[in-house]
C-alpha cells in the first residue's frame, strides 16, 4: 500500500479494518485533492483531504487529514474516524515531527446503498464550528472540548455513537443521513458558510431530525430565520455571570424528569428574542431578581417572572431541544446539567 503524502510534509499511513475478509483495497491519490479507494480494481468510495486548524494559527501547524463520505457506489460508508496522537476536533493541535508519519485508523461498514443507519443504530454529531463574528473574530467558548467529551461519555454509557466536527463540510444531504440528532455544542456566530450548508441542514430537520443546541449555540446563524425558528429564538445579551434560582416549569420530560422543582445556578444567564412561540418552556428563571443594570431595556417584563432558560418543540417536522445553561466547564460533570443534556439528546433522536 502506498503512503500518501500531505503537501510534501506528513506520510500518511491508512490501516483499513474490514468486515470483507477477501476485500483487495488500493488507494489512489486524485489530483493532490482527495483519495480513491478501489476494491479488486471497482471504486468503493473516495475522501477529502482537509486541514485542520484553529482560525488564525501558524502555517506551520500540524496538518492532518479528515475523511467524510462523498461517493459510495456500493453501498460502503465511512462510519468512524481518529487520529493517533492528534486531539480531536482539532481544538488543540499538537505540531507533528514531519520526519514521523501521522497514522489515521478507519473502520468501514457495510450499511446498504442508501447509507441509513439501521433501526437498531442511533448515531450523534456534535457540532462545535464558531466562525468569526461582526469584528472578524468572535467569541469562543473554553468548554467545547469538556462539553464534547462529556457528550461523548453519554454515548458510551447509554449506546449511542458520536462524532465530533468543527468541519461545515460535514454538512451535506448525504452526511448528515447517517445521523439521528446534531448537537451544536457551545456553537457561535456563522455555522456554515454556504447556502448548501444551511440547505443540508434544512433537510436534516424536514425529514425528521433531531436538534439540541447548547448555551451559544443560540447565537449561531445570527442572520438566518430559519435557525433561530429551528432553535427556538435568537441570542441577544447576558448579563454579568451570576448566581440564580432556576424553577422546573415541566418536570414530564426527559432532560427535567430527575431534576429537584428548583435549584440555584451560577451562569450567564442568556436573553433571547425571536421567541418560536411553539416552544415548550422547561426551565425558566425570574429575570426581576437578576444583576443587570439594563434589565429594563431587555428583557423588561415580556416575560414577566418567567424568562425561558430550556425548552423542546416539534418545528418543521424536526425534534428540537435547547438549553441555555452550559457556560462553565465544570457544570458538565454536574448531573444537574450533564442529565439534562443527555435527555435532551435521547428525546431528539426520537426515543422517549
Amino acid at each position: 500500500m502506498k503512503a500518501l503524502t500531505l503537501k510534501g510534509l506528513i506520510p500518511l499511513i491508512l490501516v483499513l479494518a474490514s468486515a470483507a475478509a477477501m476485500a483487495q483495497f488500493a488507494f489512489h491519490d486524485v489530483n493532490g485533492k482527495s483519495v480513491e479507494v478501489t476494491d479488486h480494481g471497482a471504486s468503493v468510495f473516495t475522501f477529502n483531504y482537509g486541514v485542520m486548524l484553529k482560525e488564525g494559527a501558524a502555517p506551520d501547524r500540524a496538518r492532518c487529514c479528515y475523511i467524510y463520505p462523498v461517493y459510495a457506489p456500493n453501498g460502503w460508508c465511512l462510519r468512524h474516524y481518529g487520529y493517533v496522537g492528534v486531539d480531536y476536533p482539532a481544538l488543540d493541535l499538537k505540531k507533528l515531527d514531519p520526519a514521523a508519519p501521522l497514522t489515521m485508523k478507519f473502520r468501514v461498514t457495510l450499511s446498504g446503498s442508501d447509507l441509513t443507519a439501521s433501526a437498531a443504530e442511533k448515531h450523534v454529531l456534535v457540532y462545535t464550528h464558531n466562525g468569526p463574528g461582526l469584528n472578524g473574530k468572535g467569541y469562543v467558548h473554553d468548554n467545547i472540548q469538556t462539553s464534547a467529551n462529556a457528550i461523548r461519555k453519554m454515548g458510551a454509557e447509554n449506546g449511542f455513537s458520536v462524532d465530533v466536527t468543527d468541519d461545515p463540510l460535514f454538512f451535506s444531504d448525504s452526511v448528515l443521513r447517517q445521523y439521528q440528532a446534531l448537537v451544536f455544542a457551545n456553537t457561535n456566530n456563522e455555522a456554515f458558510m454556504n447556502d448548501s450548508e444551511r440547505n443540508a441542514f434544512k433537510h436534516f430537520i424536514e425529514s425528521g431530525g433531531g436538534f439540541v443546541g447548547i448555551h451559544s449555540a443560540s447565537g449561531s446563524e445570527r442572520d438566518w430565520p430559519y435557525f433561530w425558528s429551528v432553535l427556538g429564538g435568537k441570542f441577544v445579551r447576558h448579563p454579568h455571570q451570576q448566581q440564580f434560582l432556576v424553577r422546573v416549569k415541566d418536570a414530564d420530560f426527559p432532560a427535567t424528569r430527575n431534576l429537584p422543582a428548583t435549584f440555584e445556578w451560577t451562569d450567564e444567564c442568556y436573553y433571547l428574542d425571536h421567541i418560536n412561540p411553539d416552544i415548550h418552556v422547561l426551565l425558566v428563571t425570574d429575570p426581576a431578581k437578576l444583576d443587570d443594570k439594563d434589565k429594563a431595556t431587555y428583557p423588561g417584563d415580556r416575560f414577566g417572572d418567567s424568562l425561558p432558560l430550556s425548552w423542546y418543540h416539534n418545528f418543521d417536522g424536526g425534534r428540537e431541544y435547547y438549553i441555555a445553561l452550559g457556560h462553565n466547564k465544570a457544570d458538565y460533570s454536574n448531573p444537574l446539567l450533564y442529565n439534562q443534556i443527555l435527555g435532551g439528546i435521547i428525546w431528539a433522536m426520537g426515543e422517549k
